[in-house]
């Protein structure tokens, strides 16, 4: 009896065990061809490059001296800071509401209306 069930421990060990290797074994197999994808798009690129490169030789562009001046920061996405969201500035509203709402309002309604006090 006490030998059955450390074999069928054993057994489920070792299925367990052969599971897990599958499943590093399938991510392994999709690290290898999204890095093969990579390879293939970085060369495809090279190619555009050097193509490119060729072509503005033909025109005899002085585009190889010109300096290479990195681009303005203009859009949202470059600028450093994240961009206040829309939430955010309803909040800023709904809180400036809130302290105009606990502001004495001051009006003409009194009960000595009409009269000057000096």
């Amino acid at each position: 009896m006490l030998s059955d069930e450390k074999k069928t421990k054993y057994r489920r060990f070792v299925e367990q065990l052969y599971l897990k290797c599958q499943e590093i074994q399938d991510q392994n197999q999709r690290y290898v061809f999204r890095l093969n994808k990579m390879k293939k798009l970085i060369k495809r690129r090279s190619k555009d490059v050097e193509i490119l490169k060729n072509r503005l030789d033909r025109y005899n562009d002085a585009w190889r001296h010109v300096p290479i001046v990195a681009p303005h920061r203009t859009r949202k996405t470059e600028l450093r800071g994240r961009p206040k969201s829309k939430s955010l500035e309803a909040k800023a509203r709904k809180k400036k509401a809130k302290q105009d709402e606990k502001l004495p309002l001051v009006t003409n309604n009194s009960p000595n209306k009409g009269t000057d006090i000096q």
